[in-house]
């Protein structure tokens, strides 16, 4: 955490939104960087979209800032970078079957937090071995290794980084169900609310 403070401590005046903003128009700019081909810019741009993804909730923290409109922008802007992050995979020649495993278990290991969230005010974070920090560590290194010409090594990574993805989806899936088993009145076999009582 104090790393992630002093990297936070250059954009305390900025607002956090503002950030969240520019770190997703980093993973914009990553993308038309791999389309046309500039990969040292995009390895730029994927970093700094990393940085701004890191230090944008920080900063809110930081500054006794943080709402529910920044909280909901901070996780709409992610899932659009996790898709954005696999279109750029692909334009380098990936398989098109293991990206799209790759931006649909991102998806779905979000999803599954924020519906564990809203319905029973439990979150599952720290649940599983590939949330959005180890994600994009991922990402940066398929990427760094493409570039540097170790193409069966990026490669090796993405599909270990898919199937640890899918692990953390299913592993979600089996903790939720577990959670509402154990939260009354709901009986183990119960995987939806009761229906309300008469008025």
């Amino acid at each position: 955490m104090g790393l992630v403070v002093a990297l936070s401590m250059p954009f305390l005046p900025f607002p956090p939104n503002l950030l969240t903003i520019l770190g997703l128009l980093m993973s914009v700019l990553f993308l038309l960087s791999v389309r046309y081909e500039h990969l040292l810019l995009g390895l730029v741009f994927l970093l700094l979209s990393a940085y701004f993804d890191v230090i944008d909730g920080t900063v809110a923290r930081m500054r006794g800032v943080p709402t529910p409109g920044g909280a909901f922008l901070d996780s709409f802007t992610d899932r659009l970078s996790d898709v954005i992050y696999a279109f750029a995979l692909l334009y380098l020649g990936f398989d098109a079957k293991w990206i799209l495993a790759l931006a649909s278990g991102a998806l779905l290991v979000s999803y599954a937090r924020a519906r564990a969230e809203g319905v029973l005010g439990t979150r599952l974070e720290g649940i599983g071995f590939m949330e959005r920090a180890e994600r994009l560590i991922a990402i940066i290194l398929v990427y760094l290794l493409f570039m540097l010409g170790y193409v069966r090594a990026s490669l090796l990574v993405l599909y270990v980084t898919v199937a640890l993805v899918w692990i953390t989806v299913f592993h979600r899936f089996i903790v939720y169900f577990w959670m509402i088993s154990r939260s009354p009145p709901r009986a183990p076999w119960q995987w939806w609310p009761p229906p309300p009582g008469p008025p």
